[in-house]
């Protein structure tokens, strides 16, 4: 016997009628940030050229992983109980020397997908979500297309927590080399969240961010209509028919430019293929939801 499907007019309908629409089917990207644990150096580390050291108790991750103390971040490739095995100076951090007992943390970032995101640049996970200083840090992952909605719908969404002055991109759909038309929400005048596509000159919609405090941001399209929303408040839409053709994101910053660095915090970022999630005001999923 065939269950008869019916359309759903809402996202709300979608979570009432779970059984009608699983939105993991839609799910193409979730980070949530929480393979990090925090350690110490178990011995200084008196040079820059060393790749044998020392933490104060065993890390659970498996290698490769990531490795921040200070402000370098070292890929750990063995370990061996507490003894790390470490390329030193990665992801375009400077190789330094560092105090016995330092903070170190121990982090890597795998979607629920399974995709690897590779760091660039002064990237930390700590706390549960990502830190970003604002000199040219983000994350991207291998190319795929889940993330080429063309004219379709979609929803991606994030939590940031923007410190004062930052002005920079959470999200742009594209990479290092701009190939491709993609989502891009990003900030500017420090409190103006912007919502365009890679290829239109401006936003097409605007809202208020708050520094200093987590806000979540989406930005969705259903039909041909593109919508821009800020802790779950609507901040306009517009009728879009730019094709979203790139295979590739980045986290952070305008994919391969120094000049949008976000300077802060994100967490919980999610991207859907082929449902618009919301379309009106809602209330925003929780940052600690998974």
């Amino acid at each position: 016997i065939r269950k008869a499907v019916y359309p759903l007019k809402s996202i709300h309908d979608q979570r009432v009628a779970k059984t009608r629409v699983n939105l993991s089917d839609y799910l193409v990207s979730s980070l949530s940030f929480n393979d990090y644990e925090t350690n110490s150096l178990g011995a200084a580390i008196s040079d820059t050229s060393s790749t044998s050291i020392t933490v104060g108790s065993t890390i659970s991750l498996t290698p490769p992983f990531y490795l921040t103390v200070d402000t370098e971040t070292m890929q750990v490739t063995a370990k061996d109980g507490t003894t790390l095995t470490v390329t030193r100076g990665t992801n375009s951090t400077t190789a330094a020397t560092h105090s016995s007992g330092a903070t170190a943390y121990a982090w890597k970032i795998v979607d629920s997908k399974g995709k690897i995101w590779t760091p660039y640049g002064n990237v930390c996970i700590q706390d549960g979500h990502m830190v970003l200083d604002g000199s040219l840090d983000y994350i991207y992952p291998a190319e795929s297309s889940d993330f080429a909605y063309g004219t379709g719908d979609f929803t991606e969404e994030l939590h940031i927590y923007p410190i004062t002055n930052s002005n920079g991109v959470t999200l742009d759909g594209n990479s290092a080399d701009l190939v491709g038309d993609g989502p891009i929400m990003s900030i500017t005048n420090d409190t103006t969240m912007m919502f365009k596509y890679y290829g239109g000159n401006d936003g097409f919609t605007r809202g208020t961010i708050i520094q200093n405090a987590w806000s979540h941001i989406a930005l969705c399209r259903k039909d041909g209509i593109s919508y821009g929303f800020i802790n779950g408040a609507a901040c306009g839409n517009s009728s879009s028919a730019y094709t979203c053709s790139s295979t590739k994101r980045t986290i952070g910053s305008y994919a391969g430019r120094n000049n949008y660095c976000f300077n802060g915090r994100i967490d919980r970022y999610r991207a859907y293929n082929g449902i618009a999630l919301y379309t009106a005001a809602f209330t925003p999923p929780a940052r600690t939801d998974a």
